[in-house]
């Protein structure tokens, strides 16, 4: 097989054949597949699932469920005839490989159904290059997207564009930003492959880039999932993930310009996971000085508190990650020295809420 590094810039969304997106999701209805996707509880990786109930299932839904989310090479005669004859014609866009001439493979890909989407992106790993995970899920649901007709719709740091998807699909006109090659070109796959390119489109380049050709555009909607991983700086990190020892540090790139851009009765929505201390995770004070505009509201909820020290285990989880990236020998104890050199001791999730003010100017919620 060949490594991921060989894979992921092969992509041609541009060769998918005319409404083959629609085909796609008619043949995975016939064999229980989109079925059983969506009885799933996404409360993790929908794999994790499909892994404990792979032994109990027979084909043809065992090997699509193999196929196109665990990324198995799955012999041709395990699947409907149907679609194996529909997937020879994917094979120009690089989604579906043939293997050996006589077995498919959709890998590093995975699919997943969102919303009734069919929305690619990366099989969960240690080093996602096109990621898609419970933030992405928690960010576009959050965003309240189910009728947006005609709306100017931002999304910021895209990714392979779940949120702007879902926006383009309740009849938004979707502009989205995202500096990843690989993952900008997978939305595109995912708008075509839903009959939703006529109002989508990419603007792939950084956010400082983007930010500098803008003159008095402004949108009803924004939204920005950027990385938010908090990583000492001193560590090596993928792209999507990588926020910064605070893990803010292309959120405040983003709050540098995003309310600018917020039209009348616009909002601008942020979720994120940044450092903190007793007194409070540090993006309050960036939004406390956002608050001193009289024509802006700023609400930020605070999800949960996780320790940073002490052992914690978020210290636990972050060693095991770093390891992926040939980081050797980590000392615990080191990173959280780190930590505290910068005055961090606790992490929150948080989501932050920009819009036209109506009421005071900072309103802070605690979840616990």
């Amino acid at each position: 097989m060949k490594q991921i590094s060989e894979l992921v810039g092969c992509l041609r969304p541009e060769l998918l054949p005319k409404s083959s997106g629609q085909q796609w999701n008619y043949l995975l209805h016939l064999d229980g597949f989109i079925a059983f996707l969506t009885s799933l509880d996404f409360h993790t990786y929908p794999q994790e699932h499909i892994s404990h109930f792979l032994e109990h299932l027979n084909d043809p839904l065992k090997a699509d469920l193999e196929l196109f989310c665990l990324g198995k090479d799955v012999e041709q005669s395990r699947l409907n005839p149907q679609l194996k004859k529909f997937l020879k014609t994917l094979e120009p866009s690089g989604l579906i490989r043939q293997e050996n001439n006589n077995s498919f493979t959709m890998y590093p890909y995975s699919i997943y159904v969102v919303d009734g989407l069919i929305y690619v992106a990366d099989i969960p790993n240690a080093m996602m290059n096109v990621y898609f995970g419970l933030d992405s899920l928690a960010l576009s649901r959050r965003c309240h997207v189910e009728y947006l007709p005609g709306t100017k719709f931002l999304d910021l740091c895209g990714g392979p564009g779940i949120q702007g998807l879902l926006a383009a699909k309740a009849g938004a006109y979707v502009e989205s930003v995202e500096i990843n090659p690989i993952a900008s070109n997978v939305s595109l796959l995912n708008a075509t492959l839903n009959n939703l390119k006529q109002r989508y489109s990419i603007h792939e380049m950084s956010l400082h880039s983007f930010s500098s050709q803008l003159q008095h555009t402004k949108y009803q909607r924004i939204v920005a999932n950027p990385p938010l991983v908090p990583i000492p700086d001193e560590f090596t990190y993928n792209r999507p993930g990588h926020g910064g020892v605070d893990g803010l540090q292309v959120t405040k790139s983003i709050l540098e310009f995003a309310p600018k851009l917020i039209a009348d009765h616009g909002t601008c929505t942020l979720i994120g996971m940044c450092g903190g201390n007793e007194d409070g995770p540090a993006i309050l004070d960036l939004l406390d000085l956002l608050s001193v505009d009289p024509q802006l509201q700023v609400i930020l909820c605070v999800l949960s508190e996780v320790d940073a020290l002490n052992n914690s285990n978020w210290l636990n989880y972050l060693t095991t990650s770093l390891t992926c990236y040939g980081h050797k020998n980590l000392d615990k104890k080191a990173i959280a020295e780190i930590y505290q050199q910068h005055n961090v001791s606790k992490y929150s999730p948080t989501l932050s809420i920009l819009h036209e003010a109506l009421k005071e100017a900072l309103t802070v919620t605690h979840h616990k």
